[in-house]
């Protein structure tokens, strides 16, 4: 992962303690992403997929290295056509015999790499849904960036289990165009 910063001063914060609306672009290659998806609002279906998701981590992780934990999302039309994938990137041998020994209720499938402009916050993932909004805004409204149609991205650096949750960090990752 490539990044390289272009605005502003890398601190700078809103009033939401941890969230720096500075953002650096960087881009990501393309990986093998294992998860699982559920459709409609976001309140209703992001703590139904990471808990699906979670339940079948341990036995993913114990055959293949698990690079990035992450959330992939499209916003729809209206609550009903939202996507959120919870999942992981892992390295996978590319043959079939080895995807078909992943567990059945999750999909693997390589997402494409591309340039993203990412937003960090330091916290809770309870401030998730108010961070987004505030950074879905602040790229529209304030720095007009150029969005490219692709899944946004939550990358969940540090392991909830090992860290305090004050210290969680969570590149919030917005699909630009070069």
């Amino acid at each position: 992962v490539s990044t390289q910063s272009t605005w502003g001063d890398p601190l700078e914060k809103t009033a939401m303690s941890g969230l720096n609306l500075s953002p650096t672009r960087t881009e990501y290659p393309a990986m093998s992403f294992v998860f699982v998806e559920k459709k409609g609002p976001f309140y209703c279906t992001a703590r139904e997929a990471w808990t699906e998701f979670r339940a079948v981590l341990p036995e993913i992780a114990s055959r293949f290295p698990v690079q990035h934990v992450l959330s992939l999302y499209r916003c729809g039309a209206d609550d009903a056509a939202n996507v959120l994938r919870a999942g992981a990137c892992i390295d996978i041998p590319s043959t079939t015999a080895e995807a078909a020994s992943l567990p059945p209720s999750v999909t693997l499938e390589v997402i494409p790499g591309g340039l993203y402009q990412v937003f960090e916050l330091r916290g809770s993932y309870s401030q998730l849904p108010e961070a987004v909004g505030q950074v879905f805004a602040h790229a529209a409204d304030t720095l007009h960036l150029p969005m490219r149609d692709d899944w946004n991205r939550e990358v969940y650096v540090n392991d909830p289990s090992k860290v305090a949750e004050e210290e969680l960090i969570t590149h919030i990752s917005l699909p630009v165009s070069e």
